[in-house]
């Protein structure tokens, strides 16, 4: 309860805006804290780095074989939301020696545009997830909201953690906490 405060506390600073928004922002986390992320089938593990695809179970192998996942959502179609990868670089880091994975569900009207832009701008190597339907971000009512659009969950899909540690080293520090503690 006191790691949901902590979030609250430090998602309403970010805000910074108007009273709906924060309650908007409230309201959405008071809804997920503790609820299970539906994980989609249709979707697939790329390494973009060698061009690979995974298959239907190395795919799922690949996502259920950590203690913890980081998942985000992002738009493969905007500039913006693909270069900020690189600044999941750094987080990745700090968890390398960790049973966290990285789960990042692209979803992309054109992928191979994602992959441009990847291969020839950013090249991240880390792999991605490829949500050909939305299916991550839609059925678990994910806002188009770069605060409230990752978690961090545990072995059992249960959500931990909701705030994006890109965004707040205090995020990061509770995400840190919670791995280290469980």
């Amino acid at each position: 309860m006191r790691a949901f405060t902590i979030i609250l506390m430090i998602i309403g600073g970010f805000a910074a805006c108007t009273n709906s928004r924060t309650k908007q922002i409230g309201s959405f986390m008071k809804d997920k804290k503790g609820k299970i992320i539906q994980i989609p089938d249709s979707i697939s593990v790329k390494e973009l780095n060698i061009d690979s695809t995974y298959s239907h179970y190395s795919s799922k192998e690949f996502i259920n074989s950590k203690s913890f996942k980081i998942v985000t959502s992002i738009n493969g179609d905007c500039h913006a939301c693909v270069n900020q990868l690189t600044e999941w670089k750094s987080v990745i880091s700090k968890f390398s020696d960790s049973n966290v994975r990285f789960l990042f569900f692209i979803y992309a009207d054109n992928y191979a545009r994602f992959e441009l832009m990847n291969m020839h701008e950013i090249n991240f190597e880390y792999p991605v997830v490829y949500d050909y339907n939305n299916d991550f971000t839609t059925n678990n009512k994910i806002p188009d909201d770069y605060l409230l659009n990752t978690m961090l969950i545990d072995s059992h899909d249960k959500i931990l953690v909701i705030g994006n540690p890109l965004k707040s080293q205090e995020i990061l520090k509770l995400y840190e906490d919670v791995i280290t503690i469980k």
